[in-house]
């Protein structure tokens, strides 16, 4: 494992962030831009920086509903002294 304080913030963000969400994203991208495939054409590859920005805005907004939605954890004090240990 390599040591934080060796390594510079922009180097530790390529490494954690960078190189995850290339190999998130390529398997993906190869298959749905493969000619054996050809599920899309190829022209299509050059959409994917637009809808990239609507599935992280969308992925945003789930959360963001989840994040209002919650009410916090709700623990029956009864319960758990009732049951016995």
């Amino acid at each position: 494992m390599i040591q934080a304080g060796i390594m510079s913030m922009i180097g530790a963000l390529l490494l954690t962030v960078g190189v995850t969400l290339a190999l998130i994203n390529v398997y993906p991208a190869a298959f749905l831009l493969s000619n054996e495939t050809s599920l899309l054409p190829g022209w299509s590859m050059w959409l994917v920086p637009a809808v990239d920005p609507l599935c992280y805005w969308l992925g945003y907004r789930f959360w963001m509903y989840g994040v209002n939605k919650y009410q916090g954890v709700r623990i029956d004090a009864g319960f758990i002294f009732t049951r016995g240990c």
